[in-house]
């Protein structure tokens, strides 16, 4: 299998076995939904290619975007959090 020039957008596949849609960004896996009749639907092409904008910005972290929300709505506190609470 080749490599892809960089700055392309990865190519969003068809996993065949459970007609799942699945792009790769960074050596990580992607899944987007089932696929439509075996094929990507619209829809899934553009969340693919906002996880591909937002990898190019640097930004695409998601353990720090789940962070960032949790305490960003005040939900939880890094020092008052309980095993509970989590």
């Amino acid at each position: 299998m080749g490599r892809r020039r960089s700055g392309e957008m990865p190519r969003v596949a068809v996993v065949k076995p459970h007609n799942h849609v699945r792009v790769r960004i960074g050596g990580r896996a992607y899944w987007l939904g089932k696929a439509a009749n075996g094929s990507v639907t619209k829809g899934q092409q553009r969340k693919a290619a906002l996880l591909w904008q937002q990898f190019l910005n640097g930004g695409l972290h998601e353990r720090e975007t789940l962070t960032k929300s949790a305490t960003d709505s005040g939900a939880l506190s890094s020092e008052n959090v309980t095993v509970g609470q989590m």
